[in-house]
């Protein structure tokens, strides 16, 4: 009566623990791969506007300000003690960037936090297994690159030095021809998938020459009010991860089981990232939503009144 059972244990596949780490982990670098792309490409286009003869908005400000409250929260001088009110904006501390790292670095996790909610919420579905299984991967590949393109046309024509104007347009440039080829190259790839699988050894080259390409492209180079900001550095490679992760969840995934009881409901993870977000939003409208007659120059300059 026992033999059956014995029989079935060699045709098992493979124990869902591991499958399911590595879809937490393809969960978490998805999640955090978006938040870097929008939030780098966001400060991208402030440090732009910051190195530009004629500043194009208060962008700029508005960072500072939000990274000054930050500042003020850990009780670090934003400026030094010898600057005047008149030259807080060119003297600031050597502290000041402290809150710059921590703004990027908070909002980016925020940001990531929030997508991981939703993905989660919707986990179960056939939307949840759309997304990890198929958009995940266009989104390692081309999120980064396209929201840095975007701000790349944006602030195209804006001179950061007196004759610095490009004498050409934006879609001769380099990065954006390759990202137009590698939009044609994908679709043909996708073409010879459906009829004819492609070898391991081909996925990983045409892997590596894409992110060693667009690495090199975003490799961060952002300054802010004259300091260079390190954090970004770290953030954006989430963007290759993300791709490797992906390749190694549809590696492991079983297209014969059936995909539920994960943490749709509300189980011990889905507590925690359910808390992990509410705090995230409170603290991304405590740092970004203005306050009253906050003072720029000299964020405490009220309280000593």
């Amino acid at each position: 009566m026992d033999q059956p059972e014995i029989q079935k244990q060699p045709i098992q596949r493979t124990p869902a623990a591991p499958r399911d780490s590595i879809r937490t982990l393809h969960e978490f670098i998805f999640s955090l791969n978006i938040a870097s792309a929008f939030v780098y490409a966001l400060l991208v286009y402030i440090s732009m506007n910051q190195a530009s003869t004629t500043l194009a908005n208060d962008s700029t400000y508005y960072f500072l300000r939000s990274a000054f409250r930050i500042n003020d929260l850990l009780h670090l001088p934003s400026a030094n003690s010898v600057s005047t009110s008149a030259l807080a904006r060119e003297l600031r501390s050597r502290w000041s960037q402290v809150g710059d790292e921590l703004l990027f670095l908070v909002s980016t996790l925020g940001v990531a936090s929030l997508v991981l909610l939703l993905l989660r919420l919707i986990a179960g579905t056939s939307s949840y297994q759309l997304i990890l299984s198929r958009i995940a991967g266009l989104t390692a590949f081309f999120t980064t690159p396209a929201c840095y393109l975007y701000i790349s046309k944006l602030t195209w024509n804006w001179a950061s030095a007196p004759f610095s104007v490009r004498h050409y347009t934006f879609w001769q440039s380099a990065p954006a021809i390759v990202f137009v080829a590698e939009i044609f190259c994908f679709g043909i790839l996708f073409a010879i998938y459906r009829k004819r699988p492609i070898t391991a050894w081909t996925s990983r080259i045409l892997l590596f020459f894409h992110y060693a390409f667009w690495v090199l492209v975003v490799w961060p180079e952002v300054w802010v009010s004259t300091q260079r900001l390190y954090a970004p550095y770290l953030l954006v490679l989430a963007f290759p991860l993300s791709g490797i992760l992906w390749l190694h969840y549809l590696k492991s995934l079983d297209f014969h089981a059936v995909e539920t009881g994960h943490p749709g409901h509300l189980g011990r993870a889905g507590k925690w990232i359910l808390i992990t977000s509410v705090t995230s939003v409170a603290a991304l409208l405590y740092i970004w939503l203005p306050s009253k007659s906050y003072d720029f120059s000299h964020p405490k300059s009220k309280a000593r009144r």
